[in-house]
């Protein structure tokens, strides 16, 4: 199908054929009203049963439908040709902290790796993890570069990982479009993942909100407006949605803690998608969750810690500091006495 170069052999198609391998084609008949009448008929069948006043209403004719069709189908092919390649390994090498000084750094992440990263505030975990978002080459603040794969991007490269190598979650985030979340889901899931049937694509909504509510205090639905939304809902929506739906390997979480949030579900969630996933924190519980953290000081990586035997029974002892303070905390919202 890819490989339609005459105009006779694209006449010759059937319409289901199209529509299966394009969508798009079925998705833009929809929106001019062509009349299909069965999809088995060939374009050549559907353009013969089209009536003067359908192209006169529509004001197209019929070599301008086939030009819209061809370009549907050379886009597709320029799609596939720019497919993103699979991320074995992303490299950060070190540029200079505040004062100028060299940065001794050289940081391999592979997929499933969980770091977190850990500083004062104003120290740079925001500008480490920018850095790694926008592929630095030596042209950011801190003169760090960003390698692939153990090279640097070509350009052609770096446009096909633009909005698609990370998923991030900044400290701030508002909705605009007064969409659903299952509408929400629906554009983001034809976005990343073509070809998803009814069945397969409602399963998928479901999935994300049942992810999402296990993730949340207070439940959200399908129906439910993602403008009126908590902070909270809103973090764990596009938490599901990361983990779920989004196809970037790489996951930048920039202060989760505030959101009322279950922290380690985030963490073994997105681990268990095989994603990269570093997350910016100040909370103890998620740095020691982690079984790797960067610390950052004056603007460069200070040190990289693996968490010792020692820390991880201190996590445990903090996970139970934070269930109690989490029962009070939800005691008192639900105006109860802290208990």
């Amino acid at each position: 199908m890819h490989d339609l170069l005459l105009e006779k052999d694209l006449l010759s198609q059937k319409i289901k054929t199209l529509y299966f391998e394009f969508p798009e084609i079925k998705k833009w008949f929809t929106q001019i009203s062509i009349p299909v009448i069965s999809e088995n008929m060939t374009l050549q069948e559907l353009f013969d049963s089209l009536s003067v006043l359908w192209f006169r209403d529509s004001g197209l004719a019929q070599n301008e439908v086939l030009a819209v069709i061809k370009n549907i189908i050379d886009d597709s092919k320029k799609s596939v040709q720019n497919e993103m390649p699979r991320i074995k390994n992303i490299t950060v090498l070190g540029g200079t902290d505040k004062t100028g000084k060299p940065e001794l750094l050289m940081l391999e992440l592979k997929p499933g790796d969980v770091y977190g990263v850990t500083g004062l505030t104003g120290s740079g975990k925001t500008r480490f993890l920018e850095d790694i978002e926008y592929i630095a080459e030596g042209d950011s603040p801190s003169g760090r570069k960003v390698l692939i794969n153990g090279k640097m991007p070509s350009e052609n490269e770096r446009e096909i990982f633009e909005n698609h190598l990370c998923a991030c979650l900044s400290q701030s985030m508002n909705f605009v479009l007064e969409l659903s979340c299952n509408d929400f889901i629906s554009l983001h899931a034809e976005c990343r993942k073509n070809g998803l049937s009814k069945n397969q694509l409602n399963e998928l909504k479901k999935q994300v909100i049942d992810c999402a509510n296990n993730l949340a205090g207070e439940k959200i639905d399908g129906n439910s407006i993602i403008t009126q939304l908590s902070g909270g809902q809103s973090r764990s929506l596009m938490i599901a949605d990361i983990a779920l739906v989004s196809d970037s390997p790489v996951v930048l979480i920039d202060e989760p803690e505030n959101a009322g949030i279950d922290k380690d579900e985030i963490l073994s969630l997105l681990a268990s998608k095989g994603k990269i996933v570093l997350v910016s924190t100040h909370d103890p519980v998620i740095a020691l969750s982690c079984p790797k953290r960067i610390v950052i000081k004056n603007g460069a990586v200070n040190s990289i810690l693996e968490t010792t035997v020692e820390e991880k029974k201190l996590l445990g002892e903090l996970k139970q500091f934070d269930s109690k303070l989490k029962n009070i905390r939800n005691c008192i919202r639900d105006g109860k006495y802290a208990c």
